[in-house]
């Protein structure tokens, strides 16, 4: 123990290079770890997991979905013709926003399309493993934030009971002509299942309901605000 105490002493210099050196090398080598990983299944390695691919102003954006897979490939196709169909009226709007959480990618589109002076909004929602390149469903989606569909059920037609009780109240529609179901399937949102996109924050899960905009009212816009936004 002392020999190796006495060397260190008249070594000194020496160790710590080697020291140095070593802690380069683990420093180097944790680098490119994280730097592998975090390019696994990309299509293009050196571009985020989601990019704009083509931006015509600042509301109007195409992202795309950086991650291998078949599937994925399908989704870009598709949201290149909805881009220039929808973006072909300068007036409407196709914008996204994304969050990566482990290896879940939530990927949000949001787009606003007039339509007779009417401002109609849509929403759509993936939800890729980036490992993989396979899409998680809604169910599993809800699963994940301790969330199902039965319960999301719940809170979006309460708050759209709320919004006929005061449409009714205030005379815009008839209660006696038009029940809850009527109201709702006014507004073309069954199945419900099929018309929510989720998105996640890093810190809450948004449950986005699209609806068609109700025109009975011979108005350009709503009365009343539709419940088509709901903070789970």
């Amino acid at each position: 123990m002392e020999n190796l105490i006495y060397i260190i002493k008249t070594h000194k210099k020496k160790f710590y290079i080697i020291g140095a050196i070593l802690v380069l090398i683990i420093v180097f080598l944790l680098v490119n770890f994280f730097k592998n990983k975090s390019n696994i299944n990309k299509t293009i390695s050196n571009k985020d997991y989601v990019f704009t691919q083509v931006e015509k102003s600042a509301t109007q954006k195409l992202p795309y979905i950086n991650v291998d897979g078949e599937q994925i490939e399908k989704i870009n196709d598709k949201l290149y013709e909805d881009f220039y169909m929808t973006t072909s009226d300068e007036k409407n709007k196709y914008d996204y926003k994304y969050y990566l959480d482990d290896n879940l990618l939530y990927i949000f589109i949001e787009i606003e399309e007039y339509k007779n002076n009417i401002k109609n909004p849509r929403y759509i929602s993936y939800y890729i493993d980036i490992d993989k390149g396979t899409l998680y469903s809604l169910d599993d989606v809800l699963e994940i934030h301790d969330m199902d569909m039965n319960r999301l059920t719940t809170i979006i037609n309460n708050e759209l009971n709320s919004s006929y009780v005061e449409e009714t109240e205030l005379g815009y529609v008839e209660e006696g002509f038009c029940d809850f179901e009527c109201y709702k399937d006014i507004h073309d949102i069954n199945p419900l299942n099929k018309r929510i996109a989720l998105f996640y924050d890093g810190n809450k899960l948004t449950a986005y309901l699209n609806y068609t905009v109700e025109t009975i009212y011979y108005v350009d816009t709503n009365p009343t605000i539709f419940p088509h936004i709901f903070e789970l």
